[in-house]
């Protein structure tokens, strides 16, 4: 079972207005970007990261949390040269399938016991010298998200994802309905500034202050739409949200970078890109129908291997002819020791030549 969910692109954003809030002064322990580079102290900040959303819930004073387990999984990234992890800062009650209990907040109160649970994550962190990057909630329905903010504000309507009564892709289609929703917004930057206003009840440090965060991400993987329709019609509204959230999040916050936590305004259905939103659009992205039976390109599961086709069937002729395919144990070594070099900079904090 193969994923879908590729990452296609990235649409961060770094805003730089100034905070409406007093602060301490900017200092060299935050990261910051300079030009295309990271820079942490004076020096170059390469990152070495994962994903870790559960954090907030391992550091909980409650059943879910663990605290003993966190330390224990923080302590392996270190090990392992990790430096930087993506951890969720919200999740949102609801009765959609598959979301996960407890959450950060229902409609009307906030859960002080996981925002705790965040803290202790993000004091553990900092301990460790580790750096976070925090999203703000989600498109997707495994912790609520989008939907579950229409859901509160639309008179209690929504879909499930994987619905047979609603297949691909009604279920993204409708969770974009979010951005041209101001009721569902003016909630969700309720949640933003509980959140990145907050003290933290461990370190006593603000968030804003906090070098243990490296960026805030608006949601995970955010995007105009399932389908080529919904995307374009949604597109002008979700890039206005874009816009407003990282400027309110700048506003609370000027030491932290803000991104999107998406993977790019690009739409794309079945193997082909169909629309595409970028600062320099190359019209030669857009690919005309080529009539292939995947359900979605962004759909979770390959229902079936016609993207992979030609690749396959070299594969197979080397096999049978007793040759060389064009992608072969060889390119896969290469690939391989990227990703161990990648490693080892981090964990030595210089440039590391690639042999071939």
């Amino acid at each position: 079972m193969l994923t879908r969910r590729q990452l296609i692109g990235t649409a961060a954003a770094t805003l730089g207005a100034a905070s409406a809030l007093p602060s301490r002064p900017l200092t060299n322990s935050f990261v910051r970007r300079t030009g295309t580079n990271f820079v942490r102290e004076g020096a170059a900040y390469r990152i070495a990261g994962t994903n870790t959303w559960y954090a907030a819930y391992l550091g909980a004073d409650a059943p879910v949390g663990n605290r003993d387990r966190l330390k224990r999984e923080l302590d392996r990234l270190v090990g392992l040269g990790i430096n930087n992890v993506r951890i969720l800062g919200s999740s949102e009650h609801s009765p959609l399938k598959n979301s996960v209990r407890p959450a950060f907040r229902n409609r009307n109160r906030f859960n002080e016991t996981l925002m705790r649970g965040l803290d202790h994550a993000l004091a553990e962190m900092g301990r460790r010298g580790l750096t976070a990057v925090i999203y703000l909630t989600n498109f997707w329905e495994w912790s609520g998200g989008m939907m579950t903010y229409l859901y509160w504000t639309n008179g209690g309507r929504y879909l499930d994802m994987n619905d047979p009564a609603h297949p691909w892709p009604q279920f993204p289609d409708m969770s974009s309905e979010f951005y041209g929703s101001a009721a569902a917004v003016r909630m969700f930057d309720d949640h933003v500034r509980a959140i990145v206003g907050r003290r933290n009840s461990v370190t006593g440090r603000y968030y804003r202050d906090d070098p243990a965060i490296m960026a805030w991400q608006l949601a995970n993987e955010p995007r105009p739409g399932g389908s080529q329709e919904a995307g374009r019609r949604h597109m002008k509204a979700y890039l206005a949200w874009i816009d407003r959230s990282a400027r309110l999040i700048k506003s609370l916050d000027r030491n932290h970078m803000v991104a999107t936590g998406s993977e790019g305004t690009i739409i794309m259905e079945h193997d082909r890109i169909v629309a595409a939103d970028l600062r320099t659009p190359d019209p030669s992205l857009i690919s005309p129908s080529a009539g292939d039976q995947n359900a979605s390109a962004s759909s979770p599961i390959v229902s079936d291997v016609s993207g992979h086709r030609r690749l396959i069937e070299d594969f197979l002729r080397a096999i049978e002819n007793n040759g060389r395919p064009v992608c072969d144990g060889r390119d896969g070594k290469r690939s391989v020791g990227l990703i161990e070099a990648i490693y080892e900079s981090s964990r030595r904090g210089l440039p590391v030549n690639i042999r071939n």
